[in-house]
């Protein structure tokens, strides 16, 4: 095993399709010497074509969750509802190491799913935050990014453009020094759920290990782009391996 363990924080979503199973799944690919503790933040239904309902934990039993967790070398945050965003903060605040912020504002087929952008600043600080072009436009919008992580106290922002048009897909990553774009042919075939969740838990998976913010994009995207042909229908779903 390797020293240090990967809490990914989020919802618990049976289908495993997305949320924290997801990111197990992902974490034991990417990085199987090292150890995963799950944090779960919510109970969710999510993938059945219905609008997206969560259940959230109470902080105390978030508090719990986390103080009872081995040290880590990173951390990946997914889903969170407003009710624990303090209690997860509070324990945050206290680490020093590589934290990657996917922030799930809603689900595909709609619903409410998690916080507020608002509600969410307190875990950005200090965190590369991964949302998608629907939840840039949420977070961001037509502010200029690197002054919008300077406000905010974030590491990095990566827009992911997969559900952007076109045959190639760029994905966009802006840090305090400037911006680079990641891009490639866009991987033919049905768009498979939970890749947002996937991408952001390989990238922390790469910060574990060392990785420069940089690198580790350009390995979650190699990563993700290379299991992305063995997605396969379950249940109505098409989902990773």
């Amino acid at each position: 095993m390797v020293e240090g363990a990967l809490w990914v924080i989020g919802g618990l979503d049976p289908s495993a399709g997305a949320g924290v199973l997801r990111d197990v799944a992902t974490a034991r690919a990417v990085a199987p010497g090292r150890v995963v503790h799950a944090v779960v933040t919510a109970l969710t239904q999510q993938g059945d074509g219905r609008p997206a309902v969560a259940g959230p934990m109470n902080a105390e039993a978030m508090r719990f969750q986390l103080l009872r967790a081995p040290e880590p070398a990173a951390v990946k945050i997914g889903l969170v509802p407003a009710s624990v965003v303090g209690a997860i903060a509070e324990v945050l605040e206290e680490l020093d190491v590589p934290c990657v912020l996917d922030p799930v504002l809603g689900a595909s087929a709609g619903g409410s799913m998690a916080a507020s952008p608002e509600a969410l600043l307190p875990l950005m600080r200090g965190a590369m935050v991964t949302p998608n072009a629907r939840e840039y436009d949420r977070l961001i919008g037509g502010a200029d990014p690197e002054g919008w992580i300077e406000l905010n106290g974030a590491s990095a922002v990566l827009r992911k453009g997969g559900h952007d048009r076109g045959e190639q897909v760029s994905d966009t990553l802006w840090t305090r020094d400037g911006a680079r774009v990641f891009s490639r042919r866009r991987v033919p075939g049905a768009d498979p759920r939970g890749t947002g969740c996937a991408l952001a838990t390989a990238i922390a998976c790469a910060l574990a290990d060392g990785s420069d913010v940089g690198a580790a994009v350009g390995k979650g995207i190699a990563w993700l782009d290379s299991v992305r042909g063995a997605a396969r229908e379950v249940g109505g779903q098409v989902l990773l391996p």
